[in-house]
């Protein structure tokens, strides 16, 4: 009788383990796939910033400045 209790238990036990082993494997695939989406988006924002600079050298240059200047203006009211 006590062995069928622990027969029971280490069943539920191995069946709650393979679903955990399962549900990080589905965790995994699905987090490697947005991490390749990821990257996807971020090599083609890369792309198109150098189309950009490659197209509008003196717009880039200007848009670097202001966004260095607002940074230190940043900075310069946090300090």
């Amino acid at each position: 009788m006590a062995d069928t209790g622990l027969d029971s238990i280490n069943e539920t036990i191995a069946q709650q383990a393979k679903e955990a082993r399962e549900a990080s494997e589905r965790v995994y695939r699905a987090a490697r796939e947005y991490a390749s989406k990821g990257r996807g988006y971020a090599g083609e924002a890369g792309e198109r910033v150098v189309r950009f600079v490659e197209d509008e050298p003196w717009l880039a240059v200007a848009c670097a400045f202001v966004v260095g200047y607002a940074v230190a203006q940043i900075v310069k009211r946090m300090s």
